[in-house]
């Protein structure tokens, strides 16, 4: 996808990332793969088509957590959910709110269950970051093939187009 389609796709409803973590960490928050297209996998003349490895992937997820929602009830959007990914202090963010919890009782069990918590959340992620790693290899891989002034994708199998246009090496 080219930046433009990366755009249309992102107003359409989905959120678009190359990173394999993030996505992975995602879905561990809810946030569903797109049903029909999960991912996407272009050759282009920086990244090109070589057996057995991948082009420019990316992992197409829903816009919001189907697990989790902000104070108000909403659920989250991804896009909040990946600013977190970056943000060096969401844990003291976290800590802060927990330190505010009057009963001393509660603040420790609180704090007692989050590691766990985080551990289990740990191996959803990483459980997710296996199988969508293997996404790419079941995609129909697409060339980003530019000609003049003229850019479009064309399906990798699509061998008479290519001959068609005079694209083909």
């Amino acid at each position: 996808m080219n930046e433009a389609q990366q755009l249309a796709a992102l107003k359409s409803g989905q959120y678009i990332t190359g990173s394999t973590d993030l996505a992975a960490s995602l879905m561990a928050c809810g946030v569903e793969p797109l049903k029909d297209s999960p991912c996407s996998n272009t050759f282009t003349k920086d990244k090109p088509y070589r057996a057995g490895r991948p082009g420019n992937v990316l992992f197409h997820l829903e816009k919001h957590s189907q697990t989790f929602t902000d104070a108000g009830g909403a659920p989250l959007m991804a896009e909040k959910l990946a600013g977190a990914w970056e943000d060096p202090e969401a844990n003291e963010k976290l800590d802060a709110l927990i330190d505010q919890v009057e009963d001393e009782s509660l603040r420790k069990k609180i704090q007692a269950a989050l590691p766990f918590a985080i551990m289990s959340h740990h191996r959803a992620a990483m459980g997710n970051r296996g199988m969508i790693r293997k996404w790419w290899r079941n995609v129909t891989p697409w060339v980003l093939i530019k000609k003049g002034k003229k850019t479009f994708l064309l399906p990798r199998t699509a061998k008479k187009t290519a001959k068609k246009w005079g694209i083909t090496k």
